[in-house]
């Protein structure tokens, strides 16, 4: 499945430590990203709204081009990288 081995690439780059899926439906991934283990608030529950095709027609940039801009969109506005929660 294209969509988990992409998110588990992509919130990687971010330094996740460990990726959670709780469901992977024809249109969405759901499932919580544990920065840190030991710490309950770095772990982040996510929904994201993408289908097969979308990764599969390479609509979706590679995930280090896609971490290495979020981390330069973030940094440049004082924020941690980090993925979009519920």
């Amino acid at each position: 499945m294209k969509r988990k081995q992409f998110l588990t690439d992509f919130l990687g780059a971010l330094g996740a430590k460990e990726i959670l899926f709780s469901d992977i439906g024809p249109d969405t991934v759901t499932g919580t990203v544990v920065y840190d283990p030991s710490d309950p608030e770095e772990h982040q529950d996510f929904r994201w709204h993408a289908c097969e095709a979308d990764v599969s027609s390479g609509s979706l940039d590679s995930p280090a081009v896609l971490a290495g801009h979020r981390q330069t969109h973030c940094l440049a506005r004082g924020t941690t990288p980090g993925f979009q929660s519920e």
